[in-house]
């Protein structure tokens, strides 16, 4: 089908609810090095813009530097891939909804800060890999939401069958509703993800309390 509307998702806290195996990653890896356990307000307060796990984590230990940053990344995805993934749970109505937009016609994509490899193997064992014709996490050297590179480099070329003017950005934080401003789409904010309403719901044209609310553009 030629002309079809684009829905891009962001994928944690839009689609999944990956609080608690972040918040486990976290808690486990601020334990190793003898520090105080964040609280899941914490953790949901970190997150609120999703530009990604550095700033995440200096926001939370702000006593790291870059170094430091980078070997933490690297303990953090270590504890999530051995620990924390079984702890992530689909939005409810995700599948379904993911369903009834494909079978509207819409072209669906994610795309999102988490890297690639972890997005791929989640949306496998969420069993929604099939739903989206365009998947794209982090990568070395790509840059990240809300920068509209991936927009233009990877998802665009990849779907020659959608329609320009009937895209659609949805995601829970700053980043993601910023980077559909970048692409000229229109903007979606999931208010039940993790993002700070007073700085999420003035960059979206719409809001929605749950996944299910989400409509074609």
């Amino acid at each position: 089908m030629r002309h079809r509307p684009l829905i891009i998702f962001d994928y944690d806290g839009t689609i999944v609810d990956s609080l608690p195996s972040i918040a486990h990653a976290t808690r486990r890896t601020f334990a190793a090095h003898g520090l105080p356990e964040p609280t899941d307000r914490d953790v949901r307060r970190a997150l609120f813009d999703g530009r990604g796990l550095e700033f995440y984590l200096q926001r939370l230990n702000p006593a790291l530097d870059e170094a430091a940053v980078e070997a933490w990344i690297v303990e953090w995805r270590a504890v999530y891939a051995a620990e924390a993934h079984g702890l992530t749970r689909p939005f409810p109505g995700a599948a379904e909804t993911l369903a009834r937009l494909q079978a509207a016609g819409a072209a669906l994509a994610v795309m999102s800060n988490k890297s690639e490899p972890a997005l791929r193997a989640s949306l496998e064992r969420m069993g929604l890999d099939g739903r989206f014709e365009a998947v794209v996490g982090q990568m070395p050297g790509r840059p990240k939401k809300p920068d509209p590179f991936a927009f233009r480099e990877i998802i665009a070329p990849a779907l020659t069958s959608i329609d320009p003017s009937r895209l659609l950005m949805a995601g829970d934080s700053e980043a993601d509703l910023l980077f559909g401003r970048a692409i000229g789409a229109t903007t979606c904010f999931a208010a039940y993800g993790y993002g700070d309403p007073e700085r999420c719901a003035p960059l979206a044209d719409t809001v929605i309390a749950a996944l299910d609310e989400i409509a074609l553009p």
